[in-house]
Order: C-alpha cells, then sequence, then structure tokens
C-alpha cells in the first residue's frame, strides 16, 4: 500500500518546487509553507484569509499506513431476484396485432369502414378531438367543445351511451381494458381514468 501523500504548499508545487505546507488556508483550500504565508498575507487576493491552521503530517500514522497491506475485498455475488416482473401488454392502452400492422408503406390502403353521427348537444357542432377503440370493438369519441362529453358507440355503429364531464373537456382518450378508459383533459397535465 503506498504511503499518504504528504501536505505540499501549493504555491512553491505550482513552481516545481517541492516544500512541506506549514499552515493551511481554507478559503484557497491549498497549503502554504512558512515562507509564502508571509507573501499570502501581504497580497490583496488573500490579505484577510484567516490562514491560522498549522499542518503537520504525523509520522506514527505514516508508518502505520506502510504496515497496512490490505483494506480488505470485493466480491461479486449473484442470486435470483426477489422481484417478479410481470408484463401486461394486454392492458396497455391500445393493442396492435401482427395482422393490422402493414409491412410497407405501400401496402397500406384507405377503405371506408362506418360513418358515426355523433349527437349534438349544446351547440350545433362537435368538437372531436380524440378515438379510440376498445378491445371488444366499441369505439369511443372524445367532444372537447362546449358538450364536454365522451361518446361511446356499439360496433355496428349505433350510439350506446354518452359520458358527460360537467367541468373537465376531454381532450383525448385510450382504452386501457374492456372496462376501463383513459382520457387526458384540455389544456391540463391530468389524466382521469374511469371504469
Amino acid at each position: 500500500m503506498e504511503t499518504p501523500a504528504k501536505i505540499l504548499c501549493g504555491i512553491c508545487d505550482s513552481q516545481h518546487v517541492t516544500k512541506s505546507a506549514d499552515f493551511w488556508c481554507p478559503e484557497c483550500d491549498d497549503g502554504l509553507c512558512t515562507e509564502c504565508k508571509t507573501h499570502h498575507s501581504f497580497s490583496k487576493a488573500s490579505r484577510h484569509h484567516d490562514v491560522s491552521l498549522k499542518c503537520s503530517n504525523n509520522e506514527e500514522i505514516e508508518i502505520l499506513f506502510k504496515s497496512i497491506k490490505s483494506l480488505g475485498f470485493i466480491a461479486n455475488e449473484s442470486s435470483s431476484p426477489s422481484v417478479q416482473i410481470k408484463l401486461e401488454k394486454n392492458k396497455q392502452a391500445q393493442i396492435l396485432t401482427d395482422s393490422f400492422i402493414p409491412k410497407s408503406i405501400d401496402n397500406v390502403f384507405a377503405k371506408f369502414v362506418r360513418k358515426f353521427q355523433i349527437p349534438i348537444e349544446k351547440s350545433n357542432r362537435n368538437n372531436t378531438s380524440g378515438c379510440a377503440i376498445f378491445p371488444n370493438g366499441k369505439i369511443i369519441f372524445a367532444d372537447c367543445g362546449v358538450n364536454m362529453r365522451l361518446v361511446i358507440f356499439n360496433t355496428d355503429g349505433s350510439l350506446d351511451y354518452e359520458i358527460p364531464l360537467s367541468r373537465l373537456r376531454p381532450f383525448d382518450v385510450a382504452c386501457v381494458d374492456d372496462k376501463t378508459l383513459a382520457f387526458t383533459v384540455w389544456e391540463s397535465s391530468e389524466i382521469h381514468l374511469l371504469t
């Protein structure tokens, strides 16, 4: 084991002169020999530094450090984890299966499947900002206009029900499972869950 380094005078060391420090300046975080301490106390930048700490190396500690052969050892052990990680991909917000994912952009074609008539409530228009499809095929729309509601349709396109949200303007929706949905709120960082 190496001997601990002696505290050197920082000013002398910067001039490639090896001299032991007799004092310590906590503001400069540096050791000073007696000669450099005198210059340090006259310099404008450091004349108000409190250099009252005396430095000395304890010879007995140096002998002790020389006699120590090892401070211990490090062993790397591995064991099976006590935490079990479960992937629940089927409970994620939107589930895509391989049959719906095209292999190339050239294989993507739009096809009209169904038209939905979203009922008009408080105003003459809807402001549909998001939609999602439940795993069971039902479709949900977020109406973030003055109607402030979620509208759910059956797989055949007929209206199933509406969920009025009195003070929340739903911006987008995602299906968590057959009975749970999550929606974001307009101009907010909130996410709400409904079952």
